[in-house]
């Protein structure tokens, strides 16, 4: 799936993420689909850097920069979600 159509999704995956949270059931799997999602921020970031171009010393493309905007919103929103699990270190992380 191209980033720019997993955009619409992952903020439902985060609601999703937040209502496991909240529901204080499962936190074993809740663990794991967050360290999976990190993983896949982690991946994503890297993709952009590698695209980038050098930038902010060389141009870079509409959708390179795009994409890292994604990643960034993805990112602080994963962010809330650990500052609400009491996660101050992950949510350093992933920011």
């Amino acid at each position: 799936m191209p980033l720019k159509a997993a955009d619409k999704i992952f903020p439902e995956w985060i609601r999703f993420c937040c209502s496991v949270h909240y529901s204080r059931h499962f936190p074993e799997q809740l663990e794991f689909l967050l360290k999976q999602t990190v993983r896949k921020l982690e991946e994503l970031a890297e993709e952009v850097r590698k695209k980038s171009n050098g930038y902010p010393n060389n141009s870079i493309s509409g959708d390179v920069w795009f994409n890292g905007a994604v990643v960034r919103n993805w990112s602080e929103a994963l962010g809330y979600l650990f500052e609400m699990r009491q996660k101050p270190q992950e949510k350093a992380a992933v920011l």
